[in-house]
Parts: C-alpha cells; sequence; structure tokens
C-alpha cells in the first residue's frame, strides 16, 4: 500500500532569550516536506536534555515524568495522522498547536 504523505515527529530545545540555562521544548511535525514547530510548553535544564534521543536523560523521576509527557504527545500526534487517513482527509500544516490542544 502507497502512502500518500508521509510524518515525521523530532523533538527539540531552543534556548530561552532570558535564562540561557534552561530550554524550551519544542515538537517538529513535517508532513510532505513542510514543517511546524510548535512550543509543548515545557522547558528543561541544558544538561539534562539527550540531543541524540530528543528526549530527558531520565535520571530523576520529574525526568521521567517529562519523557512520558514527551511519548503522549507523540502518541496524540500519531492518532490525529491515523484518523486524518482514515477520513481520507488531506494532511496539510498550518494552523497553531492550540488546534491539537498545546
Amino acid at each position: 500500500m502507497r502512502t500518500d504523505s508521509t510524518l515525521g515527529i523530532n523533538f527539540f530545545v531552543r534556548k530561552k532569550r532570558n535564562d540561557p540555562s534552561i530550554y524550551d521544548i519544542y515538537v517538529r511535525i513535517t508532513v510532505k516536506k513542510e514543517r511546524a514547530e510548535i512550543s509543548i510548553k515545557r522547558d528543561i535544564p541544558v544538561c539534562k536534555w539527550d540531543k541524540i534521543r530528543g528526549k530527558a536523560f531520565p535520571t530523576s523521576r520529574t525526568m521521567e515524568d517529562l519523557n512520558a509527557y514527551l511519548d503522549t504527545v507523540y502518541g496524540e500526534i500519531l492518532n490525529f495522522h491515523r484518523e486524518l487517513h482514515m477520513e481520507r482527509s488531506s494532511i496539510r500544516l498550518g494552523g497553531t498547536g492550540e488546534d491539537m490542544g498545546y
């Protein structure tokens, strides 16, 4: 079966302007080579972020909870994508994260 769209979901961070020791966490959603970046309204200390995995180092309960939240966000995006495919809707990027509840 050939799909008519591709989906990529990646978490990444950006330094805060007022505090460079803290990162804001974003999710990048890529569909058909178009991408959208949405803040998930969470932050993390610089030393706790694993750039390779795109998650927090699980060194404490707080970081484990953050990783669980990232997994939940990932799953919700996949479910949303799956629902659109079931409805045979065209998938386009646009709007805001509020469309998905973020």
